[in-house]
Order: C-alpha cells, then structure tokens, then sequence
C-alpha cells in the first residue's frame, strides 16, 4: 500500500534549520523557524521543490484499480505505529527514520527524523491503492487515467471523509513530543492543511504536539 519509491520526495530534499525544540508556544517557534529560513534563502529551493514534486508525481505510472475500488476503496481502522520498520528502495531515503505513523480510512499521517535530526511530516492520501500527498499530481492522474467525471466522484469521496484527517491529526498531536515543520508541495496542500487544524504560514505546515499552545 505505501509506494516506497519515493512517497515524499521532500524527504530528499529536506532544508537543514535547526535550532532548539525548547520553544514553548507556536507563535515564537514559528516566528523563530522564518527568521531561520529567510536567512538560509529558503524561498527559492521551496519553489522549485514543489516544481518538482509536480513533474514528477504527475508523470508517474501505476497499476490501475477499477473505478469501484477507486471510488469505494477499503476503508482502514485507526492503527498508529510507532518506529516501524521500512526498507527504502529510494537511495535519497537513506538515513530517514520513520517514527510515528497514523492511518484511518483513507489518510494516512507520518512523521519522520531526517539524517541532520530534523523532523518532517507528510499527510497522505489513498489513491489508486497509493498513498499519495501531492493533490495536483492526483487530478492530473485521475482524469488521464478515468476522465474529468470519475476525479469529480474521487474529490467528493475524498471530501465525505474528512473528519477521519481531522482526527489523525488530534492523535498525532496527543503522541508525538516534537514538532514537524514541513513544506506544503502547493496551494491547495496549504488550504488542506488550514481546513483540518494544522498551523500554515507562507509555504510552511507545522504540526505540533498538543502541549505547545
């Protein structure tokens, strides 16, 4: 179910800034996060990570499900993992640990440490039996693949199952002790992400655990 080849390919990619998890409310970390970016000149390798994510994700090729198993995939109870073991077949992978992993119907949230002891994480859903982050991507894919009215049905299913992210992200929040900053991979990512509870400012979601306020 997890496409190892390359789910996130921020992963790869990742921008080293790093200071202190001591930070005790959302508003200072965030504030101290951009101060941090800006001095590393982050904004241009943001864009072009998420051009590449684009190109790439869109250009893939997988297995074809049938429109009922698109539309009507197997819905998951809620299992949280924690350290579980993934062998990457991605070599940019290497030295990412995978540390907390979320899934309930068709989402899936996981948060990992990066080799420079970073932390990042990647809200994912099902599609085409691939978890999936870059929605673009999906529409490009879905439409080339089913047509325009099949991605319509998609999008509605997608959109009944929401409260099932929202709830991912209250349990992530309850477990995890860190904080993830992560780039958002486009606009619509962004939106997501502030529909569902998780903090965005600029190109930048920051899941952070309940007892940061």
């Amino acid at each position: 179910m997890w496409d190892l080849i390359g789910v996130n390919t921020k992963r790869a990619a990742r921008m080293s800034i790093g200071f202190g998890v001591s930070t005790t409310t959302q508003k200072s970390y965030i504030k101290n996060f951009l101060k941090q970016s800006k001095s590393h000149n982050c904004h241009e390798k943001i864009k072009s990570l998420q051009a590449m994510w684009l190109d790439s994700y869109s250009s893939r090729k997988y297995d074809k499900v049938s429109i009922e198993e698109l539309l009507f995939p197997e819905k998951k109870e809620y299992e949280h993992n924690h350290n579980p073991k993934v062998k990457w077949n991605n070599k940019t992978h290497e030295g990412i640990q995978l540390i907390d992993e979320f899934s309930k119907g068709i989402w899936r949230i996981d948060t990992q440490k990066q080799a420079d002891g970073s932390y990042d994480f990647t809200a994912s859903v099902l599609y085409n039996n691939v978890y999936c982050f870059q929605p673009d991507a999906i529409e490009h894919l879905c439409i080339r693949n089913y047509g325009k009215d099949i991605y319509k049905k998609w999008k509605e299913m997608v959109k009944e199952n929401i409260d099932d992210l929202r709830f991912l992200i209250e349990k992530a929040r309850e477990t995890i002790n860190y904080t993830c900053p992560s780039v958002t991979c486009c606009r619509r990512s962004a939106l997501l992400c502030k529909e569902v509870g998780i903090t965005v400012k600029g190109d930048i979601a920051f899941l952070f655990p309940s007892k940061v306020r």
